[in-house]
Order: C-alpha cells, then structure tokens, then sequence
C-alpha cells in the first residue's frame, strides 16, 4: 500500500491498453486482495503504486467474483465522469493512502459514469450520494488529487480517526 508522500500519488494515470492482458489480471487482483485485507470501500491503483486507471468500488466492503456490480465489488477502468448537479455536498472521507485522519470534503454527489468493466464491456452508469463519492474519491487518485486537496478549511475539516470516532458516538447520543 503506498501512503500520502509517494510520489505515483501526485502523477496522472495512464489508460490501461488492454483489459484482459496478464498485467491486467494481476494488478485487478492484487488490487482486490488488498481492499479485502484493508477492508476498505475505494481502491484505485496508484494506491497500490501502479500508474493505471484503474479503480475498485465497494461501498459494502463485499468483494465477489466477477467483479461487475456495485453490490458485490465493481471493477472500473478507463473511467470519465460527467457531474450532474451543481450541489455540492460535504462528508467525512478516510483513505487507505492517508491513514488515521479524516476530511470534511466537499463533493458533487451525484455522476454520470463511463468505463470499461472487468469483461471489456463499455458501460454508463448513473450514481448518487455516498456511492457517488466513493466514484469521485477514487477518481481523484487517477488524476493525481488527493482528498486533502479538497479540503476549505485544514484547522475545521480535518481530524484524526480516533477524534472522529469520539464524533459520530456523540452524535448517537
């Protein structure tokens, strides 16, 4: 796992060639055993310190062959995103890449996606809210942009995780 400091995380990705090559497969796998192990919602492949547009999108955090449904782990490669709305929402993100802190990131939560899934098949999708985010997160990471860019405000909407946790048990209260 590659963490805030590594250069690959600053650079743009280049589009994957060849969807169904042996690099492919390894990276695509590698990729899902390590969300799996982290158990993490977003992964993209500069995190694994692979320059490809590749990205994995969990919001369950449920990974299950073949890799094609939001519902159970969804493969993305060669990704475009078109934003629907102006609104912009904000909410706490986390990164794999980034660990022990959290930013309040203002987001435009509701996308039009285009990609190449894991079976070569070009698909357009529609999302909002968190799974929205989550898309847009993981984007990020292809273009070189961090959550930490994101951010209005480092003194108010940033926090670390343990800060966090302390938050979201007093909000149940």
């Amino acid at each position: 796992m590659v963490e805030l400091g590594a250069p690959i995380l600053r650079k743009i990705a280049d589009p994957v060639d060849d969807v169904f090559s042996q690099d492919t497969s390894n990276l695509i796998r590698g990729m899902v055993d390590v969300l799996t192990q982290q158990k993490g919602i977003g992964l993209a492949a500069p995190q694994v310190g692979v320059k490809k547009q590749v990205f994995i999108v969990a919001p369950e955090q449920i990974m299950q062959r073949p890799f094609d449904d939001i519902s159970t782990g969804l493969v993305v490669i060669n990704p475009t995103i078109e934003f629907n709305t102006k609104t912009v929402t904000y909410e706490w993100e986390g990164c794999l890449s980034i660990p022990g802190i959290r930013g309040k990131v203002p987001r435009q939560c509701d996308i039009t996606i285009q990609y190449t899934n894991i079976h070569g098949e070009l698909r357009k999708e529609r999302y909002s809210g968190f799974t929205a985010r989550i898309f847009c997160h993981e984007f990020d990471h292809l273009n070189g942009v961090l959550f930490l860019d994101r951010l209005e405000d480092i003194k108010t909407q940033l926090v670390t995780d343990r800060f966090y946790a302390t938050m979201v048990e007093e909000d149940y209260k």
